[in-house]
């Protein structure tokens, strides 16, 4: 075959492909991608190393402020194609998830009370409903009187409650005040484990404020529903990372966990879902009403199987 130039250029003969078999005339085999060169070397494991690091790093700092300032956008470019320039949902999801945990463990998270170190579980749980109830009369007596009305309101919800919960309930919330640090702990892996369940456990809210649009799939909200927990996934790490700094008061911490998601999910469903301004507000108002109530309930399972454990 003649070039421009007028050499003669040998057209490269098919090999087989050493993974899947099939005829690779190119840099890489059709079917599976699989290069059609392999350098058995340790400077060619080295070099492979570094491309795969930076290939990552490329689409991470592609992705990383994309999801940050314009999670919408990003959403949208997935959902249109353009896969592979960015991290897939999935693999954003795990790594936020994984640095979130990372930062936790690093850090380290307190139980609020201290163990009881009581004889038994019984008592352990009357010592700790003692100790909450005494903790609430202090900040009460120390508080405004709206704040007095409502800690003093927590104080009787304690009470009511805990006369009331099944004998085998106390025994095992018992042992949690016995030992709270392994509870902790059990939380923590189970939290992490079951990450995965506060997809599908957003997505029925998402298909009510969403599933009537045009052109909406279940697949578009789970791909909005990755992104979005994975973003609240960076920001908290952000928010331990800084908030364990003694530099930065623990107040502006909890404000940004206060002022930035809501703020984050307005412009996820606008540019997102194309709405306008006030069609995007009232879904995004309820949307942080259904993403609190989702929370809540996937703590609440963590909770039962941390203490079950």
């Amino acid at each position: 075959m003649l070039s421009a130039a007028g050499q003669v250029q040998e057209i490269e003969r098919p090999m087989a492909c050493e993974d899947c078999g099939a005829a690779v005339t190119a840099s890489f085999c059709p079917v599976c991608g699989q290069p059609r060169e392999h350098r058995a070397t340790l400077f060619g494991m080295i070099e492979q190393l570094l491309h795969g690091i930076t290939h990552v790093d490329s689409k991470l700092w592609r992705t990383l402020p994309l999801l940050a300032l314009h999670p919408g956008r990003l959403t949208r470019a997935f959902l249109d194609g353009k896969r592979t320039r960015y991290l897939s949902p999935g693999t954003l999801f795990l790594a936020s998830a994984f640095f979130m945990f990372l930062a936790f463990n690093v850090v380290g998270v307190k139980p609020m009370v201290a163990a009881c170190h009581a004889p038994s579980a019984e008592i352990a749980l009357d010592r700790f409903e003692t100790r909450v109830q005494s903790g609430l009369q202090d900040t009460a007596r120390r508080s405004g009187p709206v704040a007095r009305l409502f800690t003093t309101g927590i104080a009787m919800g304690v009470t009511h409650v805990g006369d009331r919960l099944p004998h085998s309930m106390r025994l095992t919330l018992g042992k949690a005040a016995n030992n709270p640090d392994y509870v902790m702990l059990q939380l923590k892996q189970k939290a992490y484990k079951f990450g995965f369940l506060l997809v599908p456990l957003s997505l029925p809210a998402l298909w009510l404020l969403f599933g009537r649009l045009p052109g909406v799939q279940p697949y578009d909200l789970a791909v909005f529903s990755l992104h979005s927990i994975a973003f609240m996934s960076v920001l908290l790490t952000v928010t331990i990372l800084v908030g364990a700094s003694d530099r930065v008061p623990w107040q502006a911490a909890a404000l940004m966990l206060l002022v930035i998601p809501p703020l984050h999910m307005y412009r996820h469903v606008r540019e997102g879902f194309a709405l306008g301004s006030f069609s995007a507000l009232w879904r995004t108002a309820l949307l942080v009403g259904a993403a609190i109530l989702t929370l809540a309930g996937f703590l609440l399972l963590v909770l039962a199987l941390g203490l079950q454990a």
